[in-house]
């Protein structure tokens, strides 16, 4: 017969560690699928300017 801390149950005890577990790595799932769409989304932006051909204006439109 061990005292508990803060008077909680050993029942309490072990749903309030589960429940922070469950917070605590989804949270840090969501932060790191966050980080892959992100540096994805740069990658590919990256290639659609590079892949993009400069616009040139036409001949009626340039300046005299």
């Amino acid at each position: 017969t061990v005292p508990r801390m803060w008077g909680l149950d050993l029942a309490t005890d072990q749903q309030i560690a589960g429940l922070l577990m469950w917070v605590l790595g989804g949270a840090l799932s969501l932060l790191l699928f966050t980080i892959i769409f992100l540096r994805w989304a740069n990658v590919e932006d990256r290639q659609e300017l590079a892949n993009r051909q400069p616009v040139t204006p036409a001949r009626s439109e340039l300046p005299s």
